[in-house]
């Protein structure tokens, strides 16, 4: 037989009764804490059941879907931490064949080790529709293997000093 009532604090008292015995629960501090349970048993059964939630690898502004390992994403921007995060990344997905990106560029630096990374490893590159790569983005762009482009691309222009009376091939032949 079980009987419950609620204590003076408003916390519920269980009492089982096994014959001739009687055994008292007091719930008062457990009750807050079994919710809690409760509530982090359906968060982690949630993440399980839902895939994207559960199985997304991210090593800084670069990540992956464990389940298609052969697409690393940029995005976010290129920082001084980018060039190890992008390794990190390539190391974790050993299957990589396609880099998509989507960033507003940041350090020149990163950017052109990464775009080392890109061609040594032999990736292609993508910018989907509605996304951008620009600035120092463009650098890792063009490294790619095959390279697409569906969103924007934005590059900077190159400026010289020159006179209205120099053009681009004098200033070559004056280097060389």
């Amino acid at each position: 037989m079980t009987r419950r009532s609620v204590n003076r604090c408003g916390f519920f008292v269980l009492q089982l009764q096994f014959d001739q015995c009687s055994l008292n629960i007091n719930r008062a501090w457990e009750f807050p804490f079994g919710l809690i349970r409760i509530w982090a048993f359906c968060l982690a059964f949630s993440l399980v059941g839902n895939p994207a939630l559960a199985a997304t690898k991210k090593f800084g502004p670069f990540s992956f879907e464990e389940s298609d390992p052969s697409v690393i994403t940029l995005a976010g921007e290129i920082d001084l931490y980018s060039a190890l995060n992008f390794r990190r990344a390539l190391h974790a997905s050993q299957k990589a064949r396609l880099l998509v990106l989507d960033s507003v560029g940041g350090a020149v630096q990163m950017a052109l080790l990464i775009a080392d990374d890109v061609n040594e490893r032999r990736l292609s590159t993508f910018i989907p529709k509605g996304k951008g790569c620009y600035s120092a983005c463009a650098f890792i762009f063009m490294a790619g293997v095959e390279r697409q482009v569906d969103g924007e691309l934005g590059v900077h222009r190159c400026r010289f000093p020159i006179s209205s009376t120099c053009s681009l091939v004098s200033i070559r032949r004056r280097k060389s």
